[in-house]
């Protein structure tokens, strides 16, 4: 009879535990947390984990003793870690279907600034935007999962489900997801990949060999090839670099606070909360500027041009029919700045504080 190493023995017995104990700890906790205690519920996927465990040494046993078919017995715990994923994945799917349990966002929340808002809820709020891209992750995820349990799809199934995970998991580490969150992910990619590397000759086969088939070949002399494959990877850098450059005023980049302001020569600080005055300036990359009065709502639009000596010219773009403005911006010590000039008949000065 064929043996299987020891080492394989507990690594297709650790992940069929440990992918069946966090789906069921996952999904008892969603749908059973009113009638089985969270103690109970981490309990019972510990069980599972354990269970699996315990029986590497039987296995162990049994093939030295020649009385069990260890590929058979492989392939059972191979088909565990697949219907667990299938099951645990088509739930994904399901529950992005149905509404209600991902990407939700409370309304009230959806009113406050967006700046406020944490990198989780950003994140669920933009994926929740859209019904019908959530649809679309939960068809990949469902179709993923259900050819994974056939052993002629099941390679379609993972290379359908493989980009999804680690898509799923960059999101979970890089937007501050709860950890346990991107933990679950982990495990759901490590059986993935396991399950990639039992088809490991097949796949060498396939995508490794030197044999290209019938594609055509485009023949060239010498190392033409290999120039033109790497200038096409370095030429659109170098065209963005020159973009790069340009934006050559970061010192001034941020969000500012108007402290005091005066147009024609009246103060008009008082007024800043309870008229059309100015309270906020944004200088942002790609000489992009902001001028907000009082409200969100109302805000200028317009590109800057801001020289070392501190001349500053914009031209706004939105609304249209606004004059240009001409003045200057400089710093007047710490995180002040001194802003002014004119738009128009009307000129204007005011105190600003950077804040970010």
């Amino acid at each position: 009879m064929a043996t299987i190493p020891l080492h394989h023995k507990i690594l297709s017995c650790l992940l069929a535990g440990v992918v069946s104990g966090f789906s069921f700890h996952r999904i008892a906790n969603r749908f059973a947390a009113h009638w089985i205690p969270p103690a109970i519920m981490a309990l019972l996927g510990l069980m599972l984990i354990a269970g699996a465990l315990l029986y590497v040494p039987v296995w162990q046993r049994r093939e030295n003793r020649q009385t069990i078919d260890s590929v058979s017995t492989l392939a059972f715990w191979q088909g565990v870690i697949r219907f667990a994923l299938a099951f645990d994945l088509s739930m994904f799917g399901w529950q992005k279907i149905a509404g209600g349990f991902q990407f939700f966002t409370p309304m009230a929340m959806l009113d406050e600034p967006f700046s406020t808002l944490s990198l989780e809820w950003l994140t669920w709020s933009y994926f929740g935007r859209s019904y019908p891209m959530i649809v679309s992750v939960a068809i990949f995820q469902i179709a993923g999962a259900y050819l994974l349990l056939f052993r002629r799809t099941r390679l379609i199934g993972i290379f359908i489900l493989l980009p999804v995970l680690l898509n799923i998991l960059l999101i979970d580490i890089f937007y501050k997801l709860h950890p346990w969150v991107a933990i679950h992910a982990v495990v759901l990619i490590t059986a993935i990949v396991y399950l990639l590397l039992s088809e490991y000759d097949r796949l060498r086969a396939f995508f490794l060999s030197r044999d290209g088939g019938d594609l055509p070949v485009v023949r060239l002399k010498g190392s033409t090839k290999n120039v033109l494959r790497i200038a096409l990877v370095i030429t659109p850098m170098l065209l963005i670099i020159p973009y790069k450059i340009r934006n050559r005023t970061p010192e001034i980049m941020g969000k500012y606070v108007v402290q005091k302001i005066s147009i024609n020569n009246e103060d008009r600080t008082a007024d800043m909360y309870c008229d059309s005055v100015l309270t906020v300036v944004y200088f942002d990359v790609a000489n992009e500027c902001v001028f907000e009065f009082r409200d969100y709502r109302q805000r200028t639009f317009g590109s800057f041009d801001h020289q070392s000596q501190g001349q500053l010219q914009i031209s706004w773009r939105h609304p249209q029919g606004i004059s240009p403005m001409e003045g200057t911006l400089s710093l007047a010590g710490g995180r002040r700045w001194k802003l002014s000039g004119k738009t128009g008949n009307d000129l204007f000065e005011a105190d600003l504080e950077k804040v970010k």
